[in-house]
């Protein structure tokens, strides 16, 4: 199966928030986020889907005690797109990795993929350390329940020169044990910027305000 940069990105964001699951009447896919993520869906997830050939809306939709932010799609051909690519029917919280098509495609592919994975699932701040007053240090930072979806961005970002710091946690009460990895610092993050990109607004500012520093 040949996938184009566009598919990869759509992958990695399917990755971090989709769902792909059954109904009476057929398999529906869903990307869903944060209510406060509009600039992302109307400005990245769909016309990311138009370019595929998908015209979906944003809509609000249930989840969490407010609701979130969602586009959905019913069309057979674009969810057995993820279904050829690995991606399950069903939960996929734990066992969820990064397709064995992306992995073998180029450093194109790889960075694409890497975008969409960390603009719905990764998150970007600057830190105080060393008892600084402001907040300047950069971290970009990725937490999942899937080790494997860990384990395999970590080999993709060693593509692009980026050693991440891993760890994981297991509380001690609810919940399972969560992967995370980190890149931290100025070096890593322009790095990343410029090879891999930032696929999502609130991330882009974020890098703006370094850029201002």
């Amino acid at each position: 199966m040949e996938i184009t940069p566009d598919h990869a990105e759509l992958f990695g964001m399917h990755a971090g928030d989709g769902t792909l699951y059954r109904t009476n009447t057929g398999t529906v896919w869903e990307l869903r986020g944060n209510l406060n993520e509009k600039e992302f869906y109307h400005h990245v997830v769909t016309p990311l889907l138009s370019k595929i050939g998908i015209h979906a809306q944003v809509q609000k939709r249930s989840g969490g005690p407010n609701g979130c932010l969602g586009v959905r799609c019913c069309q057979d051909d674009f969810h057995i797109l993820f279904k050829k690519a690995g991606f399950p029917v069903g939960k996929k919280t734990h066992t969820v990795r990064i397709p064995t098509t992306v992995l073998a495609g180029n450093r194109e592919i790889h960075a694409a993929f890497l975008r969409g994975l960390f603009a719905t699932d990764g998150s970007f701040y600057l830190a105080r350390i060393n008892g600084q007053k402001n907040a300047t240090y950069p971290m970009i930072e990725l937490c999942s329940a899937s080790q494997g979806l860990l384990d395999d961005t970590v080999r993709l970002l060693a593509e692009f020169d980026l050693e991440a710091k891993t760890w994981q946690r297991t509380p001690r009460s609810r919940g399972g044990t969560t992967y995370h990895l980190r890149l931290a610092g100025e070096q890593k993050t322009r790095t990343f910027i410029s090879s891999i990109g930032l696929g999502n607004p609130k991330h882009q500012r974020i890098a703006d305000r370094m850029r201002n520093l």
